[in-house]
Formats: structure tokens, C-alpha cells, sequence
């Protein structure tokens, strides 16, 4: 008499693959929301010197969207805001937009220079490539 033998199937377990996957959807999500609150700015091109330390970044886009240290704020705010910056010693740097309109930049600086402040660098994108 043949004796019938049954094979067991290999079980697949799913607990680590699910595991990893909610890992991944947390990475995405986080990541996704950190990018957010950035602005898309090109440099103009210049030289310079180079500043020491980490200044606060004052950037300003094409569109006229200001942007306060990585937070996107009001325009009406941002004087303010560099002023309490500025009596707590920290250096103040403007990235503005090579295609952003010129008046909002002089505007900036003149709102900023009635506030007290006399020390502003402005952010290049280093030398021109040919």
C-alpha cells in the first residue's frame, strides 16, 4: 500500500513586510512635508567673501514671496524679524531671486535700513559659468 504524502505550502510572513512599509509611507509623508515650506530660488551671479557662521536667511522668489529663515512670512513682518535678529548679534543675509523684481529687493533694504540696521549681505551664486 503507497502511502500518500501531503506537502505542506511554505507560509509567507507578512507582519515584517507591512512593518516596512509603514516605515516607508512615514518617511514619504515627513519628507513631503519639510520640502513644503521652501521657496525655489536661483542666485544671481557675482563674487564675494564668503560669511562665517550661519546668518539669518532672509530669501525672496520670483514671484515676491518672502521667506524669513525658512519660514514663508508676510513682507510686512520681515523687518521686524530681522531687527530682533539683528540686536541679538546675528548676521543678516538676502538671497533674492536673480529674475525677482529689483524694487522689492530695494524696498527690503530701505525698510531695513529704518529699523537700524546697517549690516545686510546679500547672497551670489558664485561666478558666471560661460
Amino acid at each position: 500500500m503507497k502511502r500518500i504524502r501531503r506537502r505542506t505550502l511554505p507560509e509567507v510572513e507578512l507582519t515584517p513586510l507591512i512593518d516596512i512599509l509603514f516605515i516607508l509611507i512615514i518617511f514619504f509623508v515627513l519628507t513631503t512635508s519639510f520640502v513644503k515650506n521652501q521657496l525655489s530660488i536661483e542666485l544671481p551671479y557675482g563674487g564675494g567673501t564668503q560669511i562665517t557662521g550661519s546668518p539669518v536667511i532672509i530669501s525672496v522668489n520670483s514671484a515676491g514671496q518672502f521667506s524669513f529663515d525658512g519660514q514663508e512670512i508676510e513682507r510686512t513682518r520681515v523687518p521686524s524679524m530681522a531687527e530682533e535678529a539683528y540686536l541679538k548679534g546675528k548676521d543678516l543675509l538676502i538671497a533674492g531671486d536673480r529674475t525677482a523684481p529689483y524694487g522689492i529687493i530695494a524696498t527690503l533694504l530701505d525698510d531695513l535700513r529704518e529699523k537700524g540696521i546697517d549690516r545686510v549681505s546679500l547672497a551670489l551664486g558664485g561666478e558666471e559659468q560661460p
